[in-house]
């Protein structure tokens, strides 16, 4: 039987991604199963059809299900397992003792933690950490059956470590891994982890901390940051609620990837007391972390200039949308035709000359096509996308390519093109997701539309939207989407028009929809010149269909594109009267 999931090599790169690892392509992946600094793995297709993934840096060689086993901390079998609904024919290996465990590790096993129940002394979880022979640590997650023990966890939520002393406990300390457990243990400070630290938080069961004062300290990475923003957001469900606060391990000049254990290595600093002490003195200055804190922080950070605003080419349209605050989406739409990809040129040289980090995707017609016709808008002279103007004028063009090289070299470094295939929306989701990592804060795909479609598009628009969300809101990038109207339904205009659906209509922050007048209009509208409104002639109006962190929903503004400079002039607001 054909396992379509193992010959889908975009489901691949997403699990790839979601084990930790960063696709800057298919043959150019950071893997996450080692501290790889440069990209050391990518994928290939098997004679059998089946994609894998395969690292030339730590070995590790497999498909979707060996990852995902991999980075889960589970056997394969048991993957497979749960994919086919079918219990397991293969008995379980069950060993007799810890030691004879300890013995069927592939390297010397440094450590031994148990899981113990403090109700029953039932050992629920054996975890081992060992060190195979490059040296990297791994981990083993192994159970209790009867007097022997197998290799696997059982069925249902994973138990926290340490729960004897954390009930005993109103004040806990949540780290990542049992290493750090034990260190914080040796001074009197009480500590817990989830099995399998960052890997995965949500498959633990977190009630023990309920009603108790946490402090969530990460690794200084990103790993351990998602770590702790995921528990945050688990605690919250908890009757009673727990008051949570966090640790921002940047803020203790930690390395990267450094921990509690590294911290109270750098301290001068012998007796437990006195690395207790210190330990104590940052718990006091951690940072509220409860539901209602976020919102301080949203206020501290908008207050404070941290929470950032990136302004349009426009006046008027910034002011009324308040559209590109990190962590939004902005959709850009408009009959074929109407001017969307001169507009977000004119963005983003605007915003390159601000000095904002920006990457746009053009998923229509090859890089050199799109930085010709933008270098005929940075220089103001649309003939110079005409080919028989440069036969006649090559000298000129040559000059106008050579005055703006800086420009056009940093925006073909921010531009991506579409291959020769189409991409598909999982695809795209991952780009993004890349992007955001990198530090990008404009992120835009022009047009969305163009990604390759499936049987049920109206739900590949959703989960794209939501993936893409979850980035850039974690890294405080911003979205932009160019899109269509829906098919026949060329000058239409409203939510409802939008190609994809309900979900860029319902789920995006700000809907800007570009109309084209042919001939051009004569509209009464409040410009700049004063507050009475001027009788003005334009051949584009931008409607506000939704401005979701600002006052300009329903608004319509006056616009003029210029053939001469293939630039938009922003008029005023419509009126009526």
């Amino acid at each position: 039987m054909i396992d379509a999931q193992r010959q889908d090599q975009v489901a691949l790169l997403a699990e790839v991604t979601a084990a930790g690892g960063t696709v800057h392509g298919p043959n150019r992946i950071r893997c996450p199963f080692h501290d790889d600094q440069h990209p050391s793995a990518g994928v290939y297709e098997g004679g059998d059809k089946a994609w894998r993934f395969k690292c030339h840096g730590c070995g590790f060689n497999g498909d979707l299900y060996d990852v995902r086993a991999k980075w889960t901390n589970r056997p394969v079998e048991e993957i497979l397992r749960e994919k086919s609904g079918r219990p397991s024919r293969k008995p379980k290996r069950i060993y007799p003792s810890l030691e004879a465990l300890a013995e069927s590790a592939p390297g010397k096993v440094e450590a031994q933690y148990l899981y113990t129940d403090p109700d029953t002394g039932r050992i629920d979880l054996i975890v081992l950490r060992w060190l195979g022979q490059d040296g990297k640590k791994q981990f083993l997650q192994a159970s209790k059956n009867g007097s022997g023990y197998y290799l696997g966890a059982e069925k249902g939520p994973k138990p926290l470590y340490n729960r004897t002393r954390v009930r005993q406990s109103q004040e806990v300390v949540v780290v990542e891994g049992e290493k750090c457990v034990h260190v914080l243990h040796a001074i009197g400070i009480v500590a817990t982890t989830s099995p399998g630290g960052a890997k995965a938080p949500d498959k633990a069961d977190w009630s023990p901390l309920a009603g108790k004062r946490v402090y969530l300290w990460p690794d200084n990475d990103e790993n351990g940051l998602a770590y702790t923003r995921t528990i945050g957001k688990l605690l919250e469900r908890l009757e009673p609620a727990p008051e949570v606060y966090r640790i921002e391990p940047g803020m203790l000049e930690l390395g990267d990837k450094e921990d509690v254990v590294d911290y109270l290595a750098t301290l001068d600093l012998q007796d437990k007391a006195g690395q207790s002490a210190a330990v104590r003195a940052v718990l006091q200055d951690a940072i509220p972390a409860g539901p209602a804190s976020r919102l301080s922080q949203r206020i501290e950070a908008i207050a404070s200039g941290k929470m950032r605003e990136i302004s349009w080419p426009w006046r008027l349209v910034t002011e009324l949308t308040h559209a590109l605050l990190p962590g939004t989406v902005t959709v850009i739409c408009g009959d074929p035709g109407d001017g969307k990809t001169f507009w977000l040129y004119q963005c983003a040289f605007y915003w390159q000359s601000l000095g904002h980090k920006i990457a746009v995707y053009e998923m229509e017609d090859d890089k050199e096509y799109h930085l010709h016709r933008a270098l005929a808008q940075l220089e103001g002279r649309s003939y110079l996308t005409d080919y028989d103007w440069i036969k006649a004028h090559a000298d000129e063009a040559r000059e106008s390519n050579q005055r703006q090289r800086p420009f056009m070299d940093a925006l073909a470094r921010s531009m991506y093109e579409c291959p020769e295939r189409q991409l598909a929306l999982p695809e795209l989701a991952v780009w993004v997701e890349q992007r955001a990592k990198e530090g990008v804060e404009l992120i835009c795909i022009d047009p969305i539309t163009a990604a390759a479609g499936s049987a049920k598009p109206w739900i590949d628009d959703l989960q794209f939207l939501m993936r893409a969300k979850t980035a850039i809101r974690e890294h405080g990038s911003r979205l932009v989407l160019v899109t269509h109207p829906r098919k026949g339904r060329k000058g239409a205009v409203g939510m409802e028009e939008l190609a994809g659906g309900f979900a860029y209509a319902r789920f995006t922050h700000c809907v800007l929809w570009i109309e084209k007048h042919v001939p051009p209009k004569t509209s009464r509208a409040r410009t700049r010149s004063g507050l009475l409104p001027d009788e003005v002639q334009h051949s584009r109006t931008v409607n506000i269909c939704k401005a979701r962190n600002g006052s300009g929903s329903g608004l319509q503004l006056v616009y003029e594109f210029v053939p001469g400079n293939l630039r938009f002039e922003e008029y005023g607001i419509l009126t009526k009267s």
